[in-house]
């Protein structure tokens, strides 16, 4: 039953027992909320009958109920008293009314009703959200408790002063009532009083910014919570949230997790709603949308859901499960639901007379009204709340100034963003905020450029990039660091416009390693320097690195011949090539619907725009590695026409790599070339010509691998079970040197984790997707994925590119060759590539980028029509 129809219900009810029964049936519906929606509904003698049932019904003493209702009446009325009262200084009558009140009660009652009314403040405080009502049932009690001594109930009520402080963002009040608890040890009750203290004490150091003190505080404390698993999954669940503000990802995903599986086996609502929100966040941080969404709606369905102890909902969790959503919502676009989101909390907060995570809320709604372009309102906003002075240094609070630095950097008042910003970068420094320190440097760097103090711009960037190492080193997961890069786009892109004006050839090269493709390569290698590069590369083979901007690029050339680095200015930005980028798509389908024509006519553009500026430097080398830029890691460069019938493969070997960097990790695998493994598997629903073409293959290319004295290390047929092989094989379990697959490759462009790969098993059709292989643990010299689609990517924010090709080359493979298109739509040239490049790369000694360059040109010779010869790349090592 929804509790609009318990209203109705409750309302035209006039006989008491029926009253009652509807009341106790649905005791579940009926909290803070349903009383405030009653209040708005119905006349006051109603309300007051239904308020007194249903506290008759989970209350045992009513009299207990009576003489509370007439304490906060009378405390009410002095309240009142004490505001209208004109001479400050006459205390006579002070608290008269409450006295009086006090008076007319039996003197057995007064322990009793102290008792009650700290129950009261704590589910007002801690569960509804009531923070108002909270804090005047922590006067009365402590009224009571001076008025008749009781010290046995004094733990308690500074116990609940120290939340109720913590949630109004009063760390040093919180602080000091868990002292003065402490003054009454003697009354605790078991450790239980001691424990909950040390919980508040930890949220303090919280509050106040001591995140690593916090965190230390917290771990000891849960390892002391054996026998108390709800006050232990508190413990947990705070270290993980003070841990998350070092940007120690890894520690904080792996103690959330583990910290929901405990709460669902003890059916913990309350911790396993907190673990949720705690965990959504972790994932926004890192830009995983997808799963920030998942993690916030189950927050937000046990927040409301009744708990099994409790039977009331935590309305905390709630309020800032709206926060949540609304900055997930402005991540993804949606204003307008966002504000919406922002508006209701604020109603709520004001409902509940207390403006927690105040900074939170401005900041957001700042946000979004520079998402909006509304800057005069972000600027008043943000003037407003700089003016109410705050001694905070938490997280909230930083982040808040570096929002307000980015308002004036918005409107061109420089200075005043660099001094938000450096009040910002100090307080991340002195609580040990990596990440707030890392935006912020950033930012700095954007400021002091446009100030003209080009040193003072390229010093912050380059600490930047430092704090992106030290990062990167928390986070294990690739699908972590690809989303992670993908937030940081727009930020990245100013720092490589500053860049390509200001800095050296050499710095420039070094910042794009920094900002390009950092997700590949999971944060274990660091960028490569330009000297690196050249160290590795073969005096025929030149390397180019490509950068865009929005209408514009460079290309950046490292080669033995090149008398020092050389920089290329390019006329394409990213508009012209994602134009690019889907006439390849749509040429693609042309070439699936009209067989035999060439489809790439339209690449002569891309010539002349990527590549003919620098093709005279090209001359010296004999073979390209080639690292795009933005939606061009998908252009088939090797492709490219050189006029007379000719392409750039007919002159050049040609490999691939999202990043200089990436490449110099893929060449520095060293494997062995001795075991090897063929897997064919077709779908089930394949047609009987295309299971042949399959089967084929697998046979060939093994027969290849016999003749190069490889060890076999499987069989090629579907009814060996593949999937169970693979699966052992990128687990790490079975070494493999060489992995050929026979296998669909599925790309969505619009939901790139579900990409992967399709094949056939014992029990039917299967999907490996991205999320599945991220987790693998595959060590190879060469990965050959021969399907259709396998080498294409997505682009996510920052370049990032997210594909079977980048989670390969972040794991512990020298090369993958991989397919741009459907190669295997219906022609036999292509198995004939595949065989000759095993041929002249395993039994006749070639390099695998000039294998696959025979390959090609041997049958482009009597097929002018690249889609069925052209389709595969190298990526990684060509050697």
């Amino acid at each position: 039953m929804t509790q609009d129809s318990l209203i109705r219900l409750l309302t035209h009810e006039s006989e008491t027992e029926r009253l009652k029964v509807l009341i106790r049936d649905n005791l579940a519906q009926i909290d803070g909320v349903f009383f405030e929606r009653l209040k708005d509904r119905v006349d006051p003698e109603t309300l007051v009958r239904i308020a007194r049932t249903h506290m008759a019904l989970t209350h045992p003493r009513p009299d207990l109920l009576d003489a509370f209702l007439l304490l906060i009446q009378a405390d009410g009325r002095d309240e009142c008293a004490k505001k209208d009262r004109k001479d400050k200084d006459v205390l006579d009558d002070e608290g008269k009314e409450f006295n009086r009140v006090l008076a007319s009660l039996p003197t057995s009652s007064h322990r009793d009703l102290a008792d009650l009314v700290l129950d009261h403040a704590e589910n007002a405080i801690s569960r509804l959200g009531h923070m108002e009502q909270g804090g005047q049932f922590l006067r009365i009690a402590e009224r009571l408790l001076d008025r008749f001594g009781f010290p046995e109930l004094r733990p308690a009520f500074h116990l609940q002063s120290s939340s109720y402080h913590l949630f109004a963002e009063q760390s040093a009040e919180s602080a000091w009532h868990i002292d003065m608890a402490y003054g009454f040890q003697e009354h605790f009750s078991g450790p239980t009083m001691a424990h909950a203290l040390e919980v508040n004490r930890g949220m303090v150091l919280f509050r106040q910014g001591h995140y690593r003190q916090a965190a230390d505080h917290f771990h000891t404390l849960a390892g002391q919570l054996e026998d108390d698993p709800f006050l232990q999954a508190s413990a947990i669940s705070n270290e993980a949230m003070a841990l998350g503000e070092l940007g120690l990802f890894n520690q904080v995903e792996k103690a959330l997790l583990a910290q929901i599986t405990k709460c669902r086996s003890l059916g913990d609502e309350d911790h396993l709603a907190k673990a949720h929100g705690n965990l959504a966040n972790l994932y926004g941080q890192l830009g995983q949308r997808r799963q920030e969404r998942l993690h916030l709606r189950l927050g937000l369905h046990h927040a409301r859901r009744p708990g099994r102890s409790s039977g009331s909902v935590d309305w905390h969790t709630v309020n800032t499960s709206l926060l949540n959503l609304a900055r997930h919502h402005m991540r993804a676009g949606r204003l307008t639901r966002a504000e919406t989101l922002l508006h209701l909390f604020e109603r709520q907060a004001k409902d509940a007379h207390t403006d927690a995570y105040r900074f939170t809320r401005h900041r957001l709604l700042v946000e979004l009204r520079l998402e909006q372009d509304r800057l005069e309102e972000a600027q008043s906003i943000v003037t407003t709340i700089l003016h109410q002075e705050s001694e905070r240094s938490d997280y909230e609070y930083i982040s808040f100034l570096g929002t307000a630095g980015r308002v004036f950097l918005a409107t061109g008042e420089i200075g005043q963003a660099v001094a938000q910003f450096i009040r910002a970068l100090e307080l991340a420094h002195k609580t040990d905020h990596l990440e707030l320190s890392h935006g912020t440097s950033a930012y700095l760097g954007i400021c002091y450029e446009k100030l003209g103090l080009v040193d003072q711009s390229l010093g912050h960037i380059s600490r930047m990039f430092q704090q992106d190492d030290q990062l990167r080193r928390n986070i294990d997961n690739p699908l972590h660091h690809t989303y992670y890069s993908a937030r940081r786009g727009g930020v990245y892109d100013q720092i490589l416009a500053i860049l390509s004006n200001h800095a050296s050839v050499e710095l420039l090269f070094q910042g794009i390693q920094h900002i390009k493709s950092r997700g590949v390569s999971r944060g274990r290698h660091p960028a490569a320097s330009w000297d690196k590069v050249l160290q590795c590369l073969p005096g025929d083979t030149a390397l180019l690195e490509f950068s865009h901007q929005k209408n514009e690029g460079i290309c950046l050339l490292i080669g033995h011949h090149c008398p020092k680095p050389q920089r290329i200015n390019l006329d394409i930005g990213d508009e012209r090539l994602q134009i690019l980028s889907a006439q390849l798509h749509q040429a693609i389908h042309i070439a699936n619907a009209r067989p035999g024509r060439d489809p790439f006519l339209f690449l002569e553009h891309a010539y002349l725009k990527l590549f003919h500026p620098i093709r005279e430097y090209l001359e010296p080398y004999s073979a390209l590695v080639i690292a795009p830029g933005s939606t061009a890691i998908g252009l088939p460069f090797h492709l490219f026409p050189l006029g007379n019938g000719k392409r750039v493969v007919h002159r050049w070997a040609v490999s691939y790599a999202p990043s200089a960097s990436i490449w110099v990790s893929a060449i520095s695998q060293r494997h062995s070339r001795n075991q090897a493994l063929a897997i064919q598997a077709p779908r089930a629903s394949d047609p009987p010509e295309s299971r042949q073409r399959f089967a084929l293959e697998a046979e060939r290319v093994m027969a290849i691998f016999r003749q190069a004295g490889l060890y076999p290390l499987g069989a090629t047929e579907p009814s060996d079970c593949p999937s169970v092989t693979l699966r052992d094989v990128l687990a790490g379990n079975r070494h493999v040197d060489m992995l050929h697959l026979g296998f669909h490759g599925r790309f969505l462009e619009n939901n790139l984790l579900a990409s992967g790969l399709d094949f056939q098993g014992k029990s039917g059709d299967h999907t490996m997707g991205l999320e599945e292989l991220s987790a693998s643990s595959l060590k190879a010299d060469l990965v050959f994925l021969s399907g259709c689609d396998t080498g294409r990517v997505g682009i996510l924010g920052n370049r990032e590119p997210l594909g079977l090709m980048s989670l390969l080359l972040g794991q512990e493979i020298a090369s993958a060759v991989l397919s741009h298109w459907p190669v295997l739509a219906g022609v036999d040239i292509t198995l004939e590539v595949i065989e000759a490049f095993y041929r002249y790369w395993l039994l006749d000694g070639q390099r695998k980028d000039q294998a696959l360059r025979s390959a090609m040109v041997t049958f482009a010779k009597n097929n002018p029509n690249p889609y069925d010869w052209g389709g595969f790349s190298i990526y990684g090592s060509g050697f």
